[in-house]
């Protein structure tokens, strides 16, 4: 284990993490795995990564409540709208018993591959490990947060703040940290956590100047000001795993029983095929409609 430029740590075995790790025992962590270096898109909701392109450089880069003379683009406010159009679609797929609550239907269309606004993490180490080794040819990250714990998420609706554009004027930059009820044998044999990202196109650790506050529905999140000291980005720390350790790494946290088949186990509540591609059709044609693809 040594300390490159940059203060990104690198890791070689499995030992070498837990050293790492052992030295912030004293506080919670969770845990994400990258299989490469994926440069400005890392640690960013896979619907971000989607949209981030029609999102204006001020708007990457800026902290606090952003009160703007005219509104958003039209393009991201478009793009904010399929979201919620196609997630509305995916709802209308389940079963009732999962219709229940929005933010367990928001988990269940994460772990169906749709893109959301949620970040996966996990709180075991080994299975953020397992992800950042997939990938032989190329070098693979894995991030560690300090979880504060009054950041973590306590609504049960992802959505109320829709794009983080209320009243399409004021960007909501809050990042919420999710432990969810362990819904499907993914999410609890992964031990499964995310980030919300209110503004989806925003890393895990932008340079925020941040404070905690409480939102008007009880939600304690990590709000971005421009008064406050900047502490986000010192809650995330970066490991690099060379592609050459890539392989013996694997074997170890296999070792450990962290592998394909302990962590990607069949759910019983799949939707089938045509229906998934209908949706899939569906995403394709509000994506178009919004100049998005």
């Amino acid at each position: 284990m040594e300390k490159e430029g940059g203060d990104v740590i690198e890791i070689t075995s499995v030992s070498g993490l837990l050293k790492a790790l052992r030295s912030n025992n004293r506080d919670q962590h969770i845990f994400r795995g990258e299989h490469a270096d994926f440069g400005e898109t890392s640690l960013i909701p896979s619907y971000g990564r989607m949209i981030r392109h029609l999102v204006p450089d001020e708007l990457k880069k800026i902290s606090g409540n952003h009160f703007f003379q005219n509104p958003p683009p039209p393009k991201v406010i478009s793009a904010i709208k399929a979201e919620s159009n196609y997630l509305t679609q995916f709802y209308s797929k389940l079963s009732e018993h999962l219709q229940e609550r929005l933010a367990l239907d928001l988990l269940d269309a994460q772990h169906r591959g749709l893109p959301t606004r949620l970040l996966d993490w996990s709180e075991n180490p080994l299975v953020a490990l397992f992800f950042a080794t997939k990938n032989p040819d190329e070098d693979g990250f894995l991030f560690s947060l300090r979880v504060d714990r009054i950041a973590i998420w306590t609504g049960n609706d992802l959505l109320n703040s829709t794009g983080g554009i209320p009243g399409n004027s004021t960007i909501d930059w809050n990042i919420e940290i999710m432990f969810p009820v362990r819904i499907g044998q993914r999410i609890s044999r992964q031990l499964g956590c995310f980030t919300v990202h209110r503004a989806p196109w925003l890393r895990a650790d932008h340079d925020f100047k941040t404070v905690i506050s409480t939102t008007s529905t009880g939600a304690r999140c990590i709000n971005a000001t421009a008064q406050s000291p900047r502490v986000l980005r010192h809650h995330v720390t970066r490991y690099k795993i060379p592609k050459t350790v890539k392989p013996e790494l694997r074997r170890e946290v296999s070792l450990l029983g962290v592998n394909c088949k302990t962590l990607w186990l069949n759910t019983e509540d799949t939707i089938k095929a045509d229906a998934e591609k209908r949706l899939n059709d569906a995403l394709i044609h509000i994506l178009v409609q919004c100049g998005m693809v």
